[in-house]
């Protein structure tokens, strides 16, 4: 009876823990979201008036204010992931053309950087039945990190192959052995993931020593595991003992 006691009580404390963070996340989203527009309306207006200091002010406000609305957008995907009232919207797609989304919303960020992007899709993959707009969040958060870890001028590769029953990934990563998959792998030249952190990466909140300072809250990669689980798919990352880390996720074709 007390045992029952503490687990009612233990989840009842979580779910009011979710309901704060929602509550505190939806009251940030409205002032953070003005003053993007704020900005953006100033940028657009006076932009070329402005001198070579001013402009640079003006970039990093942007910059920082963009990195707020994805903090507090991160967040509030997390408690709605952790409260189950995710829905997803499901329909068939190409996976390649998620991915190319993401790097053309990414281009500021992969010129500014000097990288080099190279995509290896299979040409006419399989069909994936899925919900675009939360596969797009999977992706971004994949790449956005690969990015953030890859020195300036390195580069990004991204492949798509189709892993059948009897694949050594079958077993190693206990695939549904009656369903075919979409496996999509993004590497980078970055500093690379120790075997023992290559659970730990996923968790809340978690991050990793890096021989570069990262900026960020730990939640990237929990909402990419999410969002592939709820598709029925697994994403892992593979150690590599050259420099530069691996994430992979497959999605079964149905």
């Amino acid at each position: 009876m007390v045992s029952l006691k503490r687990h009612r009580n233990a989840k009842n404390n979580a779910s009011n823990h979710t309901d704060l963070i929602t509550t505190v996340v939806h009251e940030l989203k409205t002032p953070i979201t003005t003053i993007k527009e704020a900005i953006s309306l100033l940028s657009d207006l006076n932009y070329l008036k402005l001198d070579a200091k001013s402009k640079k002010i003006l970039l990093i406000a942007r910059e920082e204010t963009n990195r707020l609305v994805r903090m507090v957008n991160n967040l509030l995907k997390v408690s709605i992931i952790e409260a189950g009232k995710l829905q997803l919207h499901l329909e068939p797609t190409k996976i390649e053309v998620i991915i190319n989304q993401v790097l053309d919303s990414q281009s500021f960020t992969i010129q500014k950087k000097e990288m080099h992007i190279k995509t290896n899709c299979l040409h006419n993959s399989p069909t994936v039945i899925i919900d675009r707009d939360r596969l797009y969040d999977a992706i971004a958060n994949l790449i956005d990190n690969a990015l953030k870890f890859t020195p300036e001028k390195g580069t990004i590769t991204i492949q798509t192959r189709q892993i059948k029953p009897g694949d050594i990934e079958y077993r190693k990563q206990h695939l549904n052995s009656k369903l075919k998959y979409l496996e999509t792998t993004i590497s980078d030249t970055g500093p690379g993931i120790s075997k023992q952190d290559l659970t730990r990466i996923f968790k809340k909140f978690e991050r990793i020593k890096a021989p570069i300072p990262i900026r960020g809250i730990g939640l990237g990669l929990t909402i990419a595991k999410n969002i592939i689980e709820l598709h029925e798919g697994k994403i892992w990352a593979s150690f590599n003992k050259s420099k530069g880390a691996t994430f992979h996720f497959a999605l079964p074709i149905k």
